[in-house]
């Protein structure tokens, strides 16, 4: 199969096999760079810590202000447009990154560059350093356990197989042209996330159908709707039970709902949550039922929502989770969850939040919250709408994913496989 690369096109059969590729040791090849920067007189605006970096991106997303932040006294690197960001610390997450921008960066993160461009193409080294083989290189030689680190000298000894000159830039084509297309699908992504939102956030304020508005004390509403506190729809609420660490057991006869288990769109992965012995009379007065609307309401994820489904098994909300058991015929649980991460969410829940030590919601601010709500029907409409949404939204991060997996393959059969068979030759007998 051909694989377009901009206006050419390259097959792999173009790649010749690596039985002539010459062996390099990474450190001769590669120049791990260290200026220093003065940040006191630096006409510099930006840095990158570790968490600026994501695993297996080579693309800088995010970054900080010199100016807005304090730095400790590590952050003094120097770091120009074009070389390559390499996380020391647990090398396993795969941190390297491609410099867009000139910024400084700690003396944890290697700022590396081709020692000489005619001999290694400098595109081809970012993904020279996302192979399996490099990834399984630096895991091996990192030092510590809890947080475990690499130095230079054990990156430099590093040994691969490098292609002529022009199999790289053929190589570097197919593999930055496969990085174009996990782009393309990221910002896709990016943009039926968004589409899901504000749709939501649209209906709530102008109904799904043209109809009057009517002002009301969070804004115009559909004529339809009304606006009344969560406690008028409200059966009965309550904080989840308290209990011991030395309650958690493999073998308990119910599973305790924590936030760590929401996944931060409205649902819950029950398989994470915890079993624990608690008392019968416990569980009766906490039990989770279909159809309750869960709140975490401490801690940095104040404010997330979800709504229980599970009709089998046993469960109970964790302490730092408010219960809500809704009337039904009046008020759906995924509407509200729904409205929760609209734009009404950002204005109005997470207004309850307070301290900032340790945020938290009270039970009762939250039950006073004034809602807006629509018929039922149109509820369901709604939320039928908002789920097609994320439908969209699940299959562009289905297809990300898959690139994402193609592209990685594509560089382990383009250099690592090769690899392989390079050392093959080398190492075994035979005619």
């Amino acid at each position: 199969m051909a694989i377009k690369v901009k206006s050419a096109t390259v097959r792999p059969s173009q790649i010749s096999t690596s039985a002539n590729w010459p062996t390099v040791r990474f450190g001769d090849v590669v120049r791990d760079v260290k200026l220093t920067v003065d940040r006191e007189t630096t006409d510099l605006t930006r840095f990158i810590a570790g968490e600026h970096m994501g695993s297996e991106d080579l693309h800088l997303r995010t970054w900080g202000d010199i100016n807005e932040n304090y730095l400790g006294p590590a952050f003094h690197r120097l770091f120009r447009k074009g070389q390559v960001l390499y996380g020391s610390r647990r090398t396993y997450l795969k941190k390297v990154a491609v410099a867009s921008f000139d910024g400084i960066c700690a003396n944890t993160t290697f700022v590396l560059e081709s020692r000489d461009p005619n001999f290694l193409l400098p595109d081809l080294l970012p993904f020279i350093m996302l192979t399996d083989g490099f990834t399984q290189h630096s895991i091996r030689e990192s030092k510590g356990s809890v947080n475990p680190y690499i130095n230079w000298k054990d990156i430099a000894k590093y040994e691969f197989p490098l292609p002529p000159k022009d199999e790289q830039r053929r190589i570097a084509e197919i593999l930055w042209t496969a990085d174009e297309a996990c782009e393309h699908l990221l910002y896709v992504v990016a943009s039926s996330s968004d589409f899901s939102t504000t749709l939501v956030s649209h209906m709530w304020k102008n109904g799904i159908s043209p109809e009057s508005r009517q002002e009301t004390v969070i804004g115009p509403i559909p004529a339809s709707w009304k606006v009344a506190p969560l406690a008028d729809f409200t059966v009965e609420s309550a904080y989840g039970p308290r209990f011991s660490g030395n309650e958690y057991s493999p073998t308990g006869n119910v599973q305790s709902v924590r936030t760590t288990d929401f996944d931060r769109r409205g649902g819950l992965t029950l398989a994470t949550a915890p079993f624990a012995n608690l008392p019968n009379d416990v569980i009766s007065k906490h039990r989770l039922l279909p159809g309750d609307f869960l709140l975490s309401r401490t801690g940095e994820y104040a404010g997330l929502t979800a709504t229980f489904k599970e009709s089998s098994g046993c469960y109970v909300a964790a302490a730092f989770l408010i219960r809500f058991h809704l009337d039904s015929k009046r008020l759906l649980s995924d509407y509200l969850v729904n409205l929760c991460y609209s734009d009404f969410g950002k204005r109005f829940v997470l207004r309850l939040v307070t301290g900032s030590a340790q945020p938290n919601i009270n039970g009762s601010d939250m039950l006073a919250l004034k809602i807006p709500v629509p018929p039922l029907d149109v509820q369901r409409r709604i939320i039928q709408m908002a789920d097609q949404a994320k439908s969209t939204v699940d299959a562009a991060r289905s297809n990300l994913n898959s690139c994402k997996h193609l592209a990685r393959t594509i560089a382990n059969e383009l250099l690592l496989t090769r690899i392989h068979a390079f050392h093959t030759s080398r190492t075994c007998d035979g005619p």
